[in-house]
């Protein structure tokens, strides 16, 4: 069957289209600018055209040896991808920027069109009409209560639609390979748009995982954070060769300061889930702004991100299995050591 409703149909809940904002947090002191930046792709008979909303002031790593400011890339430049590849600037615009508001309704931050020969899945819900996507994009199973590849999913199995409800998979397709265009955008902070059609709304996805789902990138400097996000904050040569600390800082899965509200919410006492992490690791965890350029550190702003989508998307708050099992996907996202592994703090 062939699809009736491609990703480049996508649909995003109050989105204004074309308008692009920052990806992070926001302070009084940043300036109210940001770099639209086009970049070109091509990977033999593929190719990636982007346009991404960068901040000024990240460093942009270029073929040639330079690590510039994203501002200060000329058209033409070579550039590496977060992802390990390559591609050509073809264009750089300064644009006015808005501080991120969550009483908004998400912008898109980035697009990605791609042209050539891809692995592609088609499904369908049940009074809902086709629709076309890569096998690893993800979908929210309301079944397995988290976001999950289309590929893995089984006839039956419950789709989150906009309004709420659940959309059975009615049918799907092997995996195949075909010439086609697909098309997929990045929105601020939740991560997730709509797509496709059925009775009670599109279908909710997610842009910011692994396996595709994500706008390529320029690779960037920003900081410890950011290296631990790529995945290299122990790496020493381009070999990727890494090197681990002796374990030699506790660090607590769940907040300390929000200690009182993981015990009344979740029924968690955050001295107990507590894992060993070497220093370097131990000092990324707690870099960089929160989403209110607080200096919250990254992992409380992932993890409550990740909460507080959950949660948004199942209407109530979670339970303690389920916030457990969101702590243990971070965890093995980023190859920490598991809830397995966690133990009473040493100093409570």
């Amino acid at each position: 069957m062939e699809p009736e409703i491609e990703i480049s149909k996508m649909q995003t809940a109050g989105i204004e289209k074309g308008h692009l904002a920052d990806r992070g947090g926001v302070s009084a002191d940043e300036t109210p600018s940001r770099i639209l930046l086009e970049y070109s792709s091509v990977d033999g008979v593929n190719k990636a055209d982007v346009t991404y909303c960068y901040d000024p002031g990240e460093l942009v790593h270029c073929v040639d040896g330079n690590v510039v400011p994203v501002a200060n890339v000329p058209v033409g430049a070579q550039i590496f991808l977060e992802d390990g590849g390559t591609a050509v600037v073809t264009a750089s615009t300064e644009i006015p920027w808005e501080p991120y508001a969550p009483e908004l309704p998400p912008r898109v931050i980035g697009t990605v069109r791609y042209t050539g020969v891809f692995q592609r899945i088609d499904f369908g819900v049940v009074g809902g009409a086709a629709v076309g996507t890569t096998p690893e994009h993800a979908f929210w199973s309301i079944d397995r209560s988290s976001w999950e590849p289309i590929s893995s999913f089984t006839l039956g199995e419950a789709l989150l639609t906009a309004d709420g409800k659940a959309a059975r998979l009615e049918w799907i397709s092997a995996p195949y390979m075909a010439q086609c265009e697909l098309r997929n955008i990045e929105v601020e902070q939740v991560h997730r748009y709509q797509v496709g059609h059925t009775p009670t709304g599109g279908l909710w996805t997610h842009n910011g995982m692994e396996n595709g789902c994500q706008v390529p990138r320029a690779k960037t400097s920003l900081g410890i954070d950011d290296a631990l996000r790529e995945k290299r904050i122990r790496e020493i040569s381009p070999n990727t060769r890494v090197i681990k600390a002796a374990p030699d800082a506790e660090h607590h899965i769940f907040l300390q300061h929000l200690r009182k509200r993981f015990k009344d919410d979740y029924g968690i006492d955050v001295d107990d889930y507590v894992v060993d992490v070497d220093d370097l690791t131990h000092q990324a965890l707690h870099a960089g702004r929160g989403p209110l350029g607080i200096k919250a550190g990254w992992w409380e702003q992932e993890l409550m991100a990740y909460i507080r989508d959950a949660e948004t998307i199942k209407g109530s708050k979670l339970d303690q299995a389920e916030l457990l099992q969101i702590a243990e996907d971070i965890l093995s996202r980023f190859d920490l050591p598991g809830l397995s592994q966690a133990h009473r703090y040493s100093k409570a």
